[in-house]
């Protein structure tokens, strides 16, 4: 199988979901979340919102784009970065909390 073909598609996570990971992770601002897969870059986005500092990858320049775009218009944009590129690429060993929100593909 290719790389193209295991490419799930894009589900954003739902906001009480979000909620729900912080929680259980116990984010702290200041910490480090990294975020694979970030698609749209809500968790990324959200985790800065809340003091952390945050970096989401994904496959999907447009996207990454799109995260991006959002994380400046919020004013957030210093405490986010987004990475186009291959999760498996990424060094997650400093970060403090790693998130992936998976839903069910069938293809």
């Amino acid at each position: 199988m290719n790389l193209k073909q295991s490419i799930a598609p894009f589900v954003p996570t739902p906001f009480n979901v979000i909620t729900k990971m912080f929680e259980l992770a116990d984010l702290k601002s200041g910490e480090l979340l990294i975020d694979l897969g970030c698609g749209d870059g809500r968790i990324v986005n959200l985790a800065a919102k809340i003091g952390a500092k945050a970096i989401g990858i994904d496959l999907n320049a447009k996207l990454i784009d799109w995260a991006h775009r959002d994380s400046k218009v919020m004013g957030i944009d210093v405490n986010t970065s987004f990475i186009h590129g291959n999760l498996f690429d990424i060094d997650v060993s400093k970060a403090d909390v790693v998130t992936m929100y998976l839903t069910t593909f069938r293809q």
